[in-house]
């Protein structure tokens, strides 16, 4: 990937930045993106570093440069770049402890985000300096785990008679010794902010988190009769989602899989918060995962009125969806029908059906829903052919069936059936009672005997076009038309007379068609 580091440069000019760090290379473009070497951006100017990592490069690089106005040099200014493997994150730090000495209560979270094993190599401090460095040579995170790394030799006991592992683990419990990995050197973590860098044993930076104890920005504990960690919030558990402080909050006992230790007079029990080894409990987000037209009353779903999902046996309001059958036929690449959405431009084939019995049967599949849907979390306008028709209670549409259905996952189906949405826009309003975060409004259009050619923006006509692409694409009883073959108007499984005769006795012109409506 190629990242650019931008740098203003105020009236005075870079004379010696590094040329190459580690497997980054610094150009500059006001210099024909030659290796910056000395000079060659003006004063006021605003010259670019750009980095460039190759894939497999992960570490902690750095380059410096001084400037000078004519006369006298700068100091030097050190620029840190990090290159993240992300393959293990740090997603837990208890930097303040309330146990003294609080260095020995310190630890700090990390989660393979990986199907295989990752050995470990070390954790320094912000100084890179080998004596704030964390063992960890030969130690492993398994696939998919979530462990602590905590001071202590091979049972966790802190040499010259500090606190013991089973101590740890009594303060800690429920949490299992196999959950643990000692370090037999720590690097005292600062109480006002530190960086954590985390490398694996062929020595590329996994994850760098830099932490500051503001009050401000990061959550900060007030250390008061205990002390809480900071931790990774749901939907943020990756090498960049954890570098930024928005992604951190304190932990709170009860919240998030977080619980306090025994808080007991003097020694080594003062109470401390956190969920070491256990991640929080995420719950994914409430989305919409399909809106679809099916044609309900159809060959496809066998004639029925009623909603009929599947898994039943036979011909279901499934088969009848027009959303997961566009494809090829006959040469013509119908759209699989969706909405138009709001901000979503003009409409075009997708959003709009030529099916003789209108907007009759609409599906949205629901991932994560805290509720169950129910009829009220829809609101339903007929905006007519132009769309222009402003929602009130008089053009109000409710659905003649709804219904819901578990398909596991998490996701629940919605069926709606209506009727008499022929030649019209059908504005749909899905609110937050099952937990969207947002509303949305979208639209569905229908323009009965349209097969999809013959039309002239903005109008979607029914015409003599439509009549002789029916009749010379047709199909029959043995070889039936597909769902989405816009021919079969009537949705009979037969492109046929029948469809000619629909589409030559409901014809429409510029001034009564259905409108390709803009949103």
């Amino acid at each position: 990937t190629n990242d650019v580091l931008t740098y203003t440069v105020g009236a005075m000019v870079p004379v010696s930045p590094t040329t190459t760090i580690g497997g980054l290379t610094l150009t500059d473009p006001n210099n024909g993106n030659a290796n910056v070497t000395a000079g060659g951006i003006l004063g006021g100017h605003t010259g670019q570093v750009h980095v460039n990592t190759d894939g497999v490069t992960a570490g902690a690089f750095a380059f410096s440069y001084r400037v000078s106005d004519g006369v006298d040099l700068s100091n030097t200014a050190t620029v840190r770049v990090y290159v993240q493997g992300g393959e293990v994150i740090i997603t837990e730090v208890m930097y303040n402890p309330a146990n003294e000495p609080d260095n020995q209560w310190e630890w700090v979270e990390v989660k393979n985000l990986t199907g295989s094993a990752v050995t470990l190599s070390a954790m320094y401090d912000a100084t890179m300096n080998t004596d704030h460095d964390l063992n960890l040579s030969g130690k492993s995170v398994a696939a998919n785990d979530t462990v602590l790394l905590a001071p202590g030799g091979a049972s966790g006991d802190i040499p010259g008679g500090g606190r013991t592992g089973a101590e740890f683990l009594t303060e800690w419990s429920p949490l299992p010794s196999g959950k643990v990995v000692w370090a037999a050197s720590w690097p005292a973590l600062n109480n006002s902010g530190d960086s954590i860098l985390l490398f694996d044993a062929a020595g590329r930076l996994l994850d760098m988190v830099e932490y500051q104890a503001d009050g401000v920005n990061w959550p900060v504990t007030a250390v008061t009769g205990g002390s809480e960690s900071i931790y990774v919030t749901c939907g943020n558990m990756t090498a960049v989602g954890n570098d930024n402080y928005a992604s951190w909050e304190l932990s709170a006992d009860g919240v998030d899989n977080a619980w306090a230790t025994p808080d007991t007079e003097g020694g080594l029990n003062d109470s401390d918060v956190g969920s070491p080894a256990t991640e929080p409990a995420c719950v994914p987000p409430t989305s919409i995962e399909a809106r679809k037209l099916f044609y309900n009353q159809s060959f496809y779903d066998g004639n029925k009125v009623a909603i009929d999902p599947a898994p039943i046996a036979g011909a279901n309001n499934d088969d009848a969806d027009a959303i997961d059958n566009g494809g090829l036929f006959a040469t013509v690449n119908w759209p699989a029908k969706t909405p138009l959405m709001t901000g979503g431009g003009q409409a075009t084939l997708a959003n709009w059906s030529g099916y003789d019995k209108g907007i009759n049967g609409l599906i949205y599949d629901v991932a994560n829903p805290t509720a169950t849907p129910v009829v009220g979390d829809f609101v339903f306008h007929n905006i007519g052919k132009a769309g222009t028709v402003v929602p009130a209670p008089g053009n109000l549409v409710v659905p003649t069936a709804f219904a819901t259905q578990d398909l596991g996952g998490g996701v629940t189906r919605v069926l709606m059936t209506f009727t008499g949405l022929t030649n019209t826009w059908l504005r749909v309003e899905v609110g937050t009672g099952f937990g969207l975060a947002a509303s949305e409004v979208h639209y569905w259009g229908n323009a009965a005997g349209d097969t999809g050619q013959g039309n002239t923006v903005p109008n979607i006509l029914v015409s003599p076009t439509d009549e002789i692409w029916v009749r010379t694409h047709p199909t029959t009883p043995l070889a039936r038309s597909p769902v989405q073959d816009m021919a079969d108007v009537t949705k009979d499984g037969i492109a046929s007379p029948t469809d000619q005769i629909y589409v030559r006795t409901h014809p429409s012109t510029p001034l009564n068609a259905v409108k390709m409506i803009t949103r």
